[in-house]
């Protein structure tokens, strides 16, 4: 059923699309999405309404548009194409090429000869802007090496802001993470201590300066609630950890990448 009605709003959105009306076509991808979020008909409806954008020239929602789309579908060609351009349109340059190499490592589309294209115009675009900018500064060929070091040196600032904040992320994540594992055992600690003790009797649990009477029974209830919870809230903050250690790791990469493209004047 949900898989018709975004199948419907789909088709809707490309009629709109064609006759030029984007603002309606955006209106019925983003139903589409909205009715099925995780479907390949939602990965199509991200890559139509990033064009949609794309005519809007909003180059921001077009990249977002265009990244769900490749999480949705990684084998999807015209998505990376598209997140490409309005990386590019935004004037960022390195990554609009590390977005394509990056698709063209992707299992699947390691002969994708629209992603090669792609990369080799991403590259030429990028050359072409450095030409232009020497041209327009009055400056030789022999200064197009700092023209390209200028524009690799904002793209290292970023990533290096990126690489600060994702550390402090993981820094907090792993604070958590020792606090929650801290808590576990206080509570299996105490589970523990009321397991010896007659189930039928009562006892007090102290909240804040205020002492609560409740039964054993029912704090052995509580007790094993708050040691599920904990275990729950522990898995969820390793995912978290995991995927800031992973993005660590790529932003060193890209740091890496970029001093050595500027030591050799690239």
């Amino acid at each position: 059923m949900f898989e018709k009605m975004a199948a419907a709003a789909r088709e809707e959105g490309n009629t709109f699309f064609k006759a030029k009306e984007t603002d309606k076509a955006i209106e019925a991808y983003t139903k589409a999405i909205e009715v099925d979020p995780t479907s390949d008909n939602a990965a199509l409806c991200y890559s139509n309404r990033s064009a949609c954008y794309q005519m809007k020239k909003d180059w921001v929602k077009m990249a977002s548009d265009a990244t769900s789309c490749i999480k949705l579908k990684p084998t999807f060609a015209k998505g990376y194409t598209r997140l490409a351009l309005a990386l590019h349109k935004q004037r960022k340059f390195m990554e609009s090429v590390k977005a394509l190499k990056e698709a063209l490592a992707v299992p699947g589309n390691e002969g994708n000869e629209e992603l090669k294209k792609a990369l080799e115009e991403s590259k030429a675009k990028f050359e072409k802007y450095v030409r232009e900018q020497s041209e327009n500064s009055g400056s030789s060929d022999a200064n197009k090496g700092e023209i390209i070091n200028s524009i690799l040196t904002q793209e290292y600032q970023k990533i290096a802001e990126k690489y600060t904040k994702t550390r402090r992320s993981l820094g907090e994540t792993e604070m958590q993470l020792q606090q929650s594992s801290t808590e576990k055992k206080q509570a299996e600690l105490t589970l523990r201590e009321c397991k010896t003790l007659d189930p039928n009797s009562n006892v007090y649990r102290s909240v804040g300066k205020v002492y609560i009477r409740s039964s054993v029974k029912k704090e052995l209830e509580n007790l094993e609630k708050e040691s599920q919870k904990a275990d729950e809230r522990m898995e969820g903050l390793l995912k978290k950890k995991e995927v800031f250690t992973r993005q660590m790791k790529a932003t060193e990469s890209e740091l890496q990448e970029i001093t050595k493209s500027i030591r050799s004047g690239r």
